[in-house]
């Protein structure tokens, strides 16, 4: 479990191919501790399992299913990605529930520059669409953000310059895809009450008397 809160940026150092997907080093400074083989990170959104690690890089495996649903299959050396470590029971919790089990990518449509902050729009594919809700919340490459608007499939957020700062969506630009996590509890919801997703293992709620 992550809260969308990035602790670092970090670069692909490289990346190579294997049987089962591809295999990518992470050049990192000052994020290693306590991180060790088994470890689970998100990177830029998605949760990955530690294979191997020195003490400036690890090393993460990925399988074609999630080079498939998510951005990583675009990676190449010296790319910036955003990392965060999953929440400790002790830590403070900010941003909000955040799996790292990303629901699909979109693309960045808009880029709206003021004085105090910037507007990303992306646009949505239509199965995420029941995810969203306005004010609501949604992870973008692993960012735990506040869904501005929400006009048909275009979502919009809004970045404050210190989330430009530490995050790689300082460096975006319309064109560029980004991933996408729903919030959980939204997707459980939108499942039970829409009947097109409902089966036979879907029970409902019992009935309470008082």
């Amino acid at each position: 479990m992550f809260t969308g809160i990035i602790e670092t940026m970090a670069t692909v150092q490289s990346v190579r191919k294997t049987k089962s997907g591809r295999q990518l080093d992470i050049l990192v400074q000052k994020f290693l501790k306590d991180m060790q083989d088994g470890s689970s990170v998100a990177i830029d959104g998605v949760c990955l399992t530690v294979t191997g690690k020195t003490q400036t890089t690890f090393r993460v495996d990925v399988v074609e299913e999630t080079l498939s649903k998510t951005t990583l299959s675009s990676f190449a050396e010296g790319r910036q990605v955003n990392l965060e470590k999953p929440l400790l029971f002790t830590d403070r919790f900010d941003g909000h529930f955040v799996q790292g089990h990303i629901d699909g990518t979109a693309e960045i449509v808009r880029y709206e520059k003021s004085e105090e902050n910037v507007l990303f729009s992306v646009k949505l594919p239509k199965n995420l669409l029941m995810g969203i809700i306005k004010k609501g919340s949604v992870s973008i490459d692993g960012i735990s953000l506040t869904v501005a608007d929400l006009c048909g499939d275009e979502l919009t957020v809004a970045l404050i310059p210190y989330t430009l700062q530490v995050t790689t969506m300082g460096m975006k630009m319309p064109g560029d895809k980004v991933n996408i996590e729903t919030d959980v509890i939204g997707k459980y919801v939108a499942r039970y009450f829409n009947p097109p997703f409902r089966d036979e293992n879907t029970v409902p709620f019992p009935a309470t008397h008082t």
